[in-house]
C-alpha cells in the first residue's frame, strides 16, 4: 500500500504540523480580530498568516499521504468491522480480568462506525478550510497592518475559520486515534 511503511511517522508529523497550524492560526484570529475591535496592528501578522497558511497546507499534504493506509488499516480493518472490534474487546476484558481478579465489562457488540463517521466529516471540514488557508496566503499582503481595510473583515473571517477548522480536526484525530490506544468502553 502506498507509503504504508511510513505510516507511523507521516501521522506523527502530521500532529505536529496541526499543533504548529493551530497555534498560528489562533495567534492570526486573535490579533486580526483586536484590529476590528480597534487594536493596533501586530507587527508579525503577516509573518504568522504565512506559517498558518503553510502549515495548513503541510497538515493537509501529510494527512493525504497518509489517507490510503488510514483507509485500509485503520477504517475498513477496524473501525468498520465488528468482529475485529469485538475480538479485540474480550481479549482486553480477559487480560483485564487476569490482572484485577474483577470480571471485566461485556465487549462491544457493534463496530466503531460513529467514530468512522466523524473522521469523515473531519475530511470534509478540512478539505473546506483549504481554500480558506489558501485565501490567507493571497490576503494577507492587501489586507495586512498596511492593506485596505475594507478587507480585514473578511481576513478576520477566514482567520477564525481556519483556527476553528484546525482545533476541530485535531479534536476528531485525537478522538479517533485513541478508541484504539484506550481501548472501547465496554
Amino acid at each position: 500500500m502506498f507509503l504504508e511503511p511510513f505510516a507511523r511517522a507521516l501521522v506523527i508529523a502530521h500532529a505536529v504540523a496541526a499543533a504548529a497550524l493551530c497555534g498560528a492560526a489562533t495567534h492570526l484570529a486573535v490579533s486580526l480580530v483586536g484590529r476590528l475591535r480597534g487594536r493596533a496592528a501586530w507587527g508579525r501578522e503577516q509573518r504568522v498568516a504565512l506559517w498558518a497558511g503553510v502549515a495548513y497546507l503541510v497538515t493537509f499534504g501529510l494527512g493525504l499521504l497518509v489517507y490510503p493506509t488510514y483507509r485500509v488499516r485503520v477504517r475498513a480493518e477496524y473501525l468498520d468491522a465488528g468482529r475485529v472490534v469485538r475480538a479485540e474487546a474480550q481479549a482486553r476484558a480477559a487480560v483485564r480480568t487476569e490482572l484485577t481478579r474483577a470480571p471485566a465489562a461485556a465487549p462491544p457488540a457493534a463496530p466503531l462506525g460513529g467514530v468512522a463517521h466523524v473522521f469523515d466529516i473531519k475530511e470534509h471540514w478540512a478539505a473546506l478550510g483549504l481554500p480558506a488557508a489558501v485565501a490567507l496566503l493571497v490576503l494577507r499582503r492587501r489586507a495586512g497592518p498596511d492593506g485596505e481595510r475594507r478587507l480585514l473583515p473578511l481576513y478576520a473571517g477566514l482567520a477564525v475559520a481556519v483556527a476553528l477548522i484546525a482545533y476541530t480536526g485535531a479534536l476528531i484525530g485525537l478522538v479517533t486515534a485513541s478508541h484504539r490506544a484506550l481501548g472501547v468502553a465496554g
